[in-house]
């Protein structure tokens, strides 16, 4: 497959912005450099795999034998020695044979650059690499691989290799090899194959020297080997996604002594947790999430004091937490159990871990209060206790948090109203409380939160919020929340959805509230007993379609309604008359039909009426206030009356004629005046100037004899006048 011109100056560009990481052999100038033969040739075959539409390689032939001098040709490439195409995008083209030639590289890193196909096995050649990054596309789990491999024997010849990705390239065709021929490279310390549809590993006698092992997301379906807990070099570890099962070596005998990293997840253990534990006393961080982890929580981990992040959620505990548990995890950053079944209060044990950043411990059957303590874990940036049973009120202490950025307590049976401290929180953009029974006037809940620097933080909220400017998400549903809304809602300019349903919100509900809402696209208010009175609402020119709501005459305090150039069908509403209060209506430039309400000649407060450019027919209703409108409020639509030219018939429900006779009718009045103008303006142009000089001495000499005059005085003024 041909390359295109842009990967390949993509290509030179990269190796030109790279130039201080290229040796050269000498300093000589480029003018001094004489083209290797070699190299000559291998531009000349890679030219073939390009194209070039716009003809810039044409000093790339076989006439010019200095290839030094060619086009984009900057330097001798058999002394690049670094090369990163990373993160490019190539085209979906084969990686180029030409690079197997590049021989002085010792750096060549094409992760994620597009490429697709066979993986040339002449990369071999390059026997001074030291990183090796060919790291595939990844698309989604259900599609093949990009890059494939025939085989990995070509691997061998890389002997001063220390580092290797191959992650997402299907590797499926080298079972049977694979780990031989890593065994080989005596010097590789890194080895990242994640994602490669390996699904067998064999037996292995020697241990490697590797300090990280990722082969994650494979289909093993088998026992972990037990060669892996033997390598003793070994700094980071994951074997995620695999569905490994028990048994596996007994941690009394492992040998993972420099191990800092180790990653379990989903995969299908049942071994309890204190094995894992015991035998992993250097451990900084541990995930054994989504396993079936039999046994409760350890009651001590005096092996495991080095542990910064742990992460356990989905592991089936059905347990408690013991103080002990925590207690030797002084040093912990990050602590997830979400998702675990754990019962009881939230431990004491907790205001001990002073350090922690990151805390989740929803999905599970904690209950009781949220401590006080809480508030003393200063580094909280996220704090997770959302699907439990917890009870009480919001502890004011948690106004101490200020790193916090997160906090969702939902699902809960918290109550009482929410503490003014947490305005104190100045880097929190997300808090979600919905669904628990928080109680209290809506207006305490928006001052509760908008004295402090919170408003110039908060992105998202669950409830309540007053004069934040940037938040974009309300949402104080299903809850006891009562009294009114307050109009300072209207401050939220950039909101986009607003949900307050099922809480006890009554009274009235006016434009007021909703001002400044100009983005605002989803408004929810079911279950309240709240009363709309808006007196405008502008809809005009959108893409409204289907019958025209009958909720719409709801709004009984409504003085102005627009909804023109719109798709809406059907019939007005025959209970319209109802909004005594409209001063202004606008249905023109829809497809609406039917009569007219006879109701709308009840609106005595009607000032404003356009029902132009439907397909509204009959008479139009009687009343004083309708009669007084011009007809074009009614142009457009096949409807009878004497000031629209058309006589209803006996039945008071159809014009007399048809609209094809009353355009012919207002084409010939138009003509009418056009031509009595014409004769007008004759009459008077040919009677008032052109008869009398015609046939009035008198009056031909006066007109002439005054141009005249008038002529003498100019050229005089200009002196030109002679004689």
């Amino acid at each position: 497959m041909a390359l295109s011109f842009t990967a390949f100056m993509n290509l030179f560009f990269t190796i030109l912005l790279a130039q201080a990481t290229i040796n050269l052999s000498s300093e000589s100038s480029s003018d001094d450099v004489v083209c290797i033969e070699s190299e000559r040739r291998a531009l000349l075959s890679f030219k073939q795999d390009l194209v070039d539409p716009f003809n810039r390689l044409l000093s790339w032939n076989a006439s010019h034998k200095n290839c030094c001098k060619w086009a984009g040709i900057l330097l001798g490439l058999k002394h690049l020695s670094y090369l990163d195409l990373s993160y490019n995008y190539f085209g979906g083209t084969q990686i180029p044979i030409f690079m197997g030639s590049l021989v002085s590289l010792t750096y060549l890193d094409l992760t994620n650059a597009g490429f697709k196909g066979l993986i040339p096995p002449q990369l071999g050649n390059l026997s001074s690499l030291t990183h090796l990054g060919l790291q595939g596309q990844f698309y989604r789990y259900d599609q093949p691989a990009a890059l494939y491999a025939e085989n990995l024997h070509w691997l061998s010849g890389l002997s001063s290799l220390q580092h290797l990705d191959m992650s997402h390239v299907n590797l499926s065709k080298a079972l049977d090899h694979w780990l031989q021929v890593i065994n080989r490279l005596s010097s590789l310390s890194e080895l990242q194959l994640y994602g490669c549809e390996i699904s067998h590993i064999i037996p292995n006698n020697s241990v490697l020297s590797l300090s990280v092992l990722d082969i994650s997301s494979n289909n093993f379906n088998s026992f972990i080997p037990g060669w892996i807990f033997n390598m003793n070099s070994l700094v980071y570890l994951d074997l995620s996604y695999n569905r490994f099962v028990d048994p596996f070596p007994n941690s009394c005998c492992w040998n993972l002594t420099s191990l800092r990293g180790l990653k379990v997840a989903y995969n299908q253990m049942n071994s309890s947790l204190a094995i894992w534990l015991s035998g992993l006393s250097s451990l900084v961080a541990l995930d054994l999430s989504g396993n079936s982890l039999q046994g409760p929580l350890p009651s001590s981990n005096r092996n495991s004091t080095a542990l910064r992040y742990h992460e356990l959620g989905a592991c089936e505990l059905n347990s408690t937490i013991f103080s002990g548990f925590l207690y030797d995890l002084g040093r912990l950053e990050y602590l997830g159990l979400n998702r675990n079944n754990i019962e009881g209060v939230i431990s004491s044990a907790f205001q001990n871990l002073t350090s922690l950043v990151h805390l989740k411990m929803s999905g599970n059957s904690l209950e009781g209060e949220i401590p006080t303590f809480m508030g003393n874990l200063a580094s909280l940036v996220y704090l997770e206790l959302s699907y439990n049973s917890l009870e009480g009120e919001i502890p004011s202490s948690l106004g101490n948090l200020t790193s916090i950025v997160r906090l969702y307590f939902v699902n809960n049976s918290l109550e009482g109203e929410i503490p003014s401290t947490l305005a104190n929180l100045c880097n929190l953009e997300e808090i979600d409380l919905s669904d628990n029974k928080f109680g209290g006037k809506v207006l305490n809940a928006f001052d509760s939160l908008s004295s402090g620097c919170l408003s110039n933080s908060l992105r998202s909220i669950d409830l309540s919020g007053n004069s934040y400017s940037a938040l974009q998400v309300l949402d104080v549903g299903r809850n006891q929340l009562n009294g009114s809304l307050p109009e300072s809602l209207s401050g939220l300019s950039n909101l986009h959805g607003l949900d307050i349903t099922w809480n006890h919100l009554e009274g009235v509900v006016t434009q007021l509230h909703f001002a400044n809402l100009t983005s605002l696209s989803v408004l929810i208010a079911s279950g309240n007993s709240l009363n709309l009175r808006l007196q405008i609402m502008d809809f005009a020119d959108n893409n409204l379609s289907g019958i025209v709501p009958k909720c719409f005459i709801n709004f009984k305090a409504m003085a102005t309604k627009q909804v023109s150039g719109n798709f809406l069908k059907g019939r007005i509403p025959d209970s319209i008359g109802n909004m005594v209060w409209l001063e202004s209506l606008d249905f023109a430039r829809n497809q609406l039909s039917g009569v007219i309400p006879p109701s709308l000649s009840s609106l005595t407060f009607l000032s404003y009426l356009n029902l132009s450019y439907n397909n509204l027919s009959g008479k139009i209703p009687l009343s004083t206030q309708l009669q007084s409108f011009d007809a074009s409020s009614f142009i457009g639509n096949e409807l009878c009356e004497q000031s629209l030219y058309n006589i209803c018939d006996e039945d008071q429900s159809k014009p007399t004629i048809n609209s094809g006779e009353q355009k012919a009718d207002d084409r010939d009045e138009v003509g009418r005046w056009f031509h009595l103008g014409i004769g007008t303006g004759f009459g008077i142009g040919f009677f008032g100037v052109i008869a009398p000089l015609v046939f009035s001495t008198t009056w031909r000499h006066a007109y002439f004899g005054f141009f005249g005059y008038l002529w003498c005085k100019i050229l005089y003024e200009y002196n030109c006048l002679w004689l």
